[in-house]
């Protein structure tokens, strides 16, 4: 005897989610299979089955008399004829599934409609627990909260278990990061805009020449300081350009092999197929959002400004005559 558990998608069970079991052969149950089980390696060693046998299954009800474990199953008996869509392994001796006489390996999980069939679920009543996945797991009390408030379900008879066990085990790990790579902003920030400004008042005060002279033909002096910030412009605008493509590929390589042991699972169609072995690249963890970047290089474009006009101020706060007597 096994105890059979029915559900749409066994790849989202809580074991195979957790890598206490894996699939071993075959391919997961999905929403759309009918007369669809997998089994245990070592069931199916033991009664010679593979992918793609059919065996039948019997309605039963598991008692206990005199110390041995009998079926007492009372009513009319169904059968099923079932298919194996997929074999599993038990990566962990004492994981907590529970099966008939304590052997964990007899557990069957099946398509939802094998219950039905067997007679000991009804059509249109479903009466086990629903499994919802958030895009992000930061917002999970916040959802649960929500959801709580809800005043159309019974509290007293219905209950919420969150499993956020993977999202745990790298949070910790981002926060640090995180926090690690704020500093490092704030530092690189201050110490380029202390050796920007340096370079480019080095710079403009070496064109003082070319200042005195377009004094001398009587452009203003807006039109200069213009000049020289569209030439500092473009060279950061290309230097942005640059530094975005480049952190986008080490963040990539940098985050995958640091955090390379706690990638997060993604659910799409080949993981409820074949498992959930598929995981999202950890650089999207580390990877600056679109506003967050441009914030950042707003603000290295405020340095910029400023450090242009805190460069030119020295030269165009003087006259032409002033300008050409230092010339001289």
């Amino acid at each position: 005897m096994g105890a059979v558990t029915a559900l749409r998608y066994s790849a989202l069970e809580t074991d195979f989610v957790d890598e206490v079991l894996a699939l071993a052969a075959g391919r997961h149950i999905t929403e759309a299979d009918t007369n669809a089980v997998l089994i245990s390696s070592a069931v199916a060693a033991v009664n010679g089955l593979s992918v793609g046998d059919k065996i039948v299954l019997s309605s039963s009800e598991l008692g206990e008399a005199d110390g041995k474990y009998i079926d007492v199953w009372s009513g009319e008996r169904k059968e099923t004829v079932v298919t194996i869509v997929g074999i599993y392994d038990i990566l962990e001796a004492n994981a907590n599934v529970t099966a008939t006489a304590g052997r964990q390996e007899n557990r069957i999980y099946a398509s939802m409609d094998v219950l039905t069939q067997l007679a000991v679920s009804e059509p249109s009543v479903y009466t086990g627990e629903v499994g919802f996945y958030v895009t992000d797991p930061k917002t999970l009390d916040e959802i649960v909260s929500k959801v709580q408030q809800l005043e159309e379900i019974d509290w007293k008879t219905h209950f919420i278990r969150t499993n956020d066990f993977q999202y745990s085990k790298i949070s910790d790990s981002l926060t640090s990061l995180g926090d690690l790579i704020k500093i490092l902003l704030a530092c690189v920030s201050i110490v380029s805009a202390a050796i920007l400004t340096l370079i480019l008042t080095l710079r403009i005060r070496g064109r003082i020449p070319e200042a005195g002279i377009l004094l001398g033909a009587g452009i203003p002096k807006g039109e200069i300081i213009k000049q020289f910030l569209l030439e500092v412009l473009s060279v950061a605008a290309t230097a942005f350009l640059f530094s975005y493509a480049v952190s986008i590929g080490i963040s990539h390589n940098l985050g995958n092999h640091l955090l390379a042991d706690f990638q997060p699972n993604l659910i799409n169609t080949a993981a409820l197929q074949n498992g959930m072995s598929d995981a999202v690249s950890i650089d999207s963890y580390l990877t600056l959002g679109i506003g967050k970047t441009l914030l950042i290089y707003g603000c290295q474009l405020i340095v910029v400004v400023l450090s242009v006009l805190l460069s030119s101020a020295s030269i165009l706060k003087l006259k032409p005559r002033e300008i050409l007597t230092k010339m001289s």
